[in-house]
Parts: structure tokens; sequence; C-alpha cells
């Protein structure tokens, strides 16, 4: 494996991380919006998971 091929396969994997890690965080902030209706009866406004 040369150095493109490398870098090909390392970008690949980091981006396919990074959409991995996107779909999981849309899914937190379902999760803790419904919880946060559940508990309190209110919409939230604003939700911030990563800061």
């Amino acid at each position: 494996m040369n150095i493109e091929e490398k870098k090909a396969d390392f970008i690949r994997r980091f981006k396919a991380s990074r959409e991995r890690k996107a779909e999981y965080i849309a899914k937190m902030e379902m999760r803790m919006r419904e919880d946060y209706r559940r508990r309190t009866g209110k919409e939230a406004e604003s939700f911030c998971i990563l800061s």
C-alpha cells in the first residue's frame, strides 16, 4: 500500500466515522428532547449536546 492509498483509506474511514457520529448525536438529541418533554410537558427551545 503506497502513501496515496493509505491517505485515501484514512480519509474514507474518517468521513464514515464523522457520519456515524452525526447520526448518533442526532438520535441522542431526539431522545433527550423526548425525555425533557415527558418530564416537564414542555418543548425544549434550544438544545446543545456538544458545546
